[in-house]
């Protein structure tokens, strides 16, 4: 049976996760306002990204736990990022990155604590 929590916090997307029943994960992110450009490259789909309408990620267990909440992360910093550039053209610059990555990181972690609190 699988779990879904959601983390909505001001400045931060809006992240639901789903823990399946065979230990991967799924994470999609509402940000406002994006209306991407193009499609998924098989780069993105590689790492997980599934869409960018709106940013969606699956990750499946790796090695470890840490390493598993480590690359869900990673493809969900990296989904909103591409998402964003597609959207407007422009990064934002470092500080834009910067930002949107510590948004990211910081709700999809909450979400993660939500699903289980010992795990990160």
């Amino acid at each position: 049976m699988s779990t879904t929590v959601v983390f909505d916090l001001p400045s931060t997307p809006r992240v639901t996760l789903t823990l399946e029943d065979d230990g991967s994960y799924t994470a999609v992110l509402e940000v406002e306002d994006l209306e991407p450009q193009r499609s998924v490259s098989a780069e993105e789909l590689a790492a997980g990204i599934t869409s960018l309408e709106p940013p969606t990620v699956n990750i499946t267990p790796q090695r470890t736990t840490a390493e598993t909440h480590r690359r869900l992360i990673d493809a969900a910093q990296r989904a909103v990022v591409a998402s964003v550039t597609s959207t407007t053209g422009d990064s934002g610059g470092p500080g834009g990155l910067l930002m949107s990555y510590l948004r990211v990181a910081r709700g999809v972690r909450h979400a993660l604590r939500m699903l289980d609190p010992d795990s990160i």
